[in-house]
């Protein structure tokens, strides 16, 4: 392969001195070569003059560059225009990530971009940007990724992906202390991550099907493919923690934890939101915002639909339709934002993997899932579950029954936990069922459930089903075959407890789980699901199993409101029919009406 001073590949090691610079060379046992530097000027040499497959390693401490370079027309401190390849790409990375180097600018008040990049197949690691105007630049950069950086301190935005730059991955990284001037202007362009450029300043010709190059001096408006995941953005972040302009394309935001002190408002180029979003095919989920009791903050999402038709558009793109509407295409889920502070003021440690994942079919359109608890340093906030790879739920409890599916279909699933800074864990075993036939199994129409409330309060710290099964036919049934369902409406986000206070089959025959409902509605977003050991015996014919009574508890005792709960018939004070509890044979339902 190329590489700085062309060396013959026997050589384990070389100094190459040119003039003052003196930069350590280590061609690996796969060619790529180790590029070692500890000086300004090693640094900037070695970026220049990259090589497809080199490695750039920084040693540890702080490069102060303080004069910056015309690199086109754009105002630089360090900065490479060299192109990496997708099989060999050009990194730039610490030396030792746990100490990471620091490439500083000399001034947060006057232009200049700090680390500015504008060739393809460029991997950034573990480096700490700062002290610029603007943190990371790529400007018609492709295939840029850029792992475990920290940016902070800089006078307007932190990262800018501009220019035509496509197919960037921004990950795993920190963004902070924007607009740091304090300056009003300052502050309205002090984005955390801005991906696309605004229409004010596009080269409205170049990059554009069919059509000649313009000026250079406005930017390509398609930035697309561009991921932005798992990255801390904030506090201390002036304008929007990110800004998806338009003109931009398939954009995908997921993951990240957003940190609002100090977002300056709308008085600040409208900087009132964590996302700014008018590109278009824009996925946004599994997001956590904070905003740290910031009333600057009015809208977590803002979605701006400028259409093809406003005058914002250049009338040579209004006229072919290459520019859609700004909202066309876009999807928001599994996003949280909280008024708040999060628990903790730093976090990076993920919970571990959830255990122990069951998949059990429960009839022909619902799968019930457990699993064991994750552990995390600060505090497991939910669980994300996915089916066929692809995340369909979350929820705060250890199960949770996958409704509305088809009869007789497999389905895959995992789980993964994440805490209140979004860390996610690793994803757990992955674990399948089937869903049982629409004909459901051999279920008998014999059974109901009759039902009577068991202490005729509303609002305390208990709900008190007492339950009977009847069997009406012939035949005994094993109560074994046999699963109960009571649903309820969850006023606190917390965990419940269910207990057997008496039962005539015997109190220890009995199982109980909590799950979360795949489709809640406004009466039941839970239900615990009773089932039986062998032990427990028949459900004789013509007989009944005799009382049944549960009593469920918030794990913290707090109180529910069971006049919410689709359960719940304070009108039968003694044993009745009641359709509003279901009983399932062998997963098949045989009584009442499910939610």
């Amino acid at each position: 392969m190329k590489v700085l001073l062309r060396l013959s590949l026997w050589l384990l090691s070389m100094v190459v001195v040119i003039g003052t610079i003196a930069i350590v060379r280590t061609p690996t046992a796969d060619a790529a070569t180790i590029v070692t530097v500890n000086t300004v000027a090693e640094i900037q040499y070695a970026l220049q003059h990259a090589s497809p497959g080199d490695v750039i390693d920084v040693a540890p401490g702080t490069y102060e560059l303080s004069t910056v370079s015309t690199v086109g027309i754009r105002p630089a401190y360090y900065y490479s225009g060299a192109n990496g390849t997708a099989a060999a790409p050009i990194t730039l990375q610490s030396a030792d990530p746990a100490n990471p180097a620091i490439l500083k600018g000399g001034s947060i008040s006057s232009p200049g971009y700090t680390l500015y990049l504008t060739g393809d197949h460029w991997i950034v690691k573990n480096m700490t940007i700062t002290h610029g105007q603007k943190g990371i630049v790529l400007d018609n950069a492709n295939y840029a990724h850029l792992n475990g950086v920290t940016v902070r301190h800089v006078g307007q935005e932190g990262i800018h992906i501009r220019d035509g730059s496509s197919y960037a991955i921004i990950e795993n990284s920190i963004v902070d202390q924007t607009g740091a001037t304090g300056n009003a202007t300052d502050k309205g362009f002090a984005e955390g991550i801005y991906i696309g450029s605004d229409r004010s300043v596009w080269d409205v010709n170049e990059g554009m099907p069919g059509s000649s190059v313009g000026s250079g001096q406005g930017y390509n408006r398609a930035v697309w493919h561009t991921i932005v995941r798992n990255n801390i953005i904030g506090p201390a972040v002036a304008a929007e923690p990110i800004d998806i302009k338009e003109g931009t394309s398939h954009t995908l935001i997921e993951d990240n934890l957003f940190l609002g002190a100090g977002i300056a408002g709308a008085g600040f180029n409208f900087a009132d939101s964590f996302i700014d979003v008018k590109g278009v095919h824009v996925t946004i989920r599994n997001n956590i915002g904070y905003r740290q009791n910031n009333t600057g903050i009015t809208a977590d999402i803002a979605e701006v639909n400028r259409t093809s038709s406003s005058p914002w558009c250049p009338a040579s793109e209004t006229s072919n339709q290459s520019l859609g509407d700004t909202s066309d295409g876009n999807t928001y889920t599994n996003n949280q934002f909280f008024a708040g502070h999060p628990p903790v003021s730093w976090d990076r440690q993920a919970p571990t993997v959830p255990g122990s994942l069951t998949a059990t079919a429960t009839s022909s359109s619902a799968i019930a899932l457990t699993w064991s608890a994750s552990t995390d340093n600060v505090g497991v906030a939910g669980y994300r579950l996915y089916r066929n790879g692809v995340q369909f739920a979350t929820t705060n409890t250890t199960s949770y029954s996958d409704t509305g599916l088809s009869s007789s279909t497999s389905y895959t699933y995992t789980v993964k936990a994440y805490d209140a800074f979004n860390n996610v864990s690793a994803s757990s075993t992955s674990v399948s069922a089937t869903t049982l036939s629409s004909g459901g199994g051999g279920g008998t129409t014999s059974l109901k459930i009759q039902y009577k409330d068991g202490d005729g309060v509303v609002g305390n710290n208990a709900i008190k089903p007492f339950l009977k099964i009847v069997n009406t036919g012939t035949t005994p049934i094993p109560l074994s075959e046999l699963t109960v369902r009571y649903y309820f409406k969850r006023e606190a986000a917390v965990a419940q407890n269910f207990t057997i206070d008496y039962a005539v089959i015997g109190k220890t025959n009995l199982t109980g789980v909590f799950y979360t409902m795949g489709s809640p509605i406004a009466t039941a977003d839970a239900y615990l699901e009773l089932g039986f050991l062998a032990a427990a015996g028949n459900v004789a014919a013509s007989s009944d199993t005799g009382d049944i009574r549960i009593r469920i508890n918030n794990s913290n005792w707090s109180n529910f409101n069971e006049a919410n709960d689709y359960s719940y018939a304070p009108s039968l004070t003694s044993f009745a029919d009641h359709n509003k509890i279901t009983l399932y044979h062998n997963g098949s339902l045989v009584w009442g009406i499910e939610p």
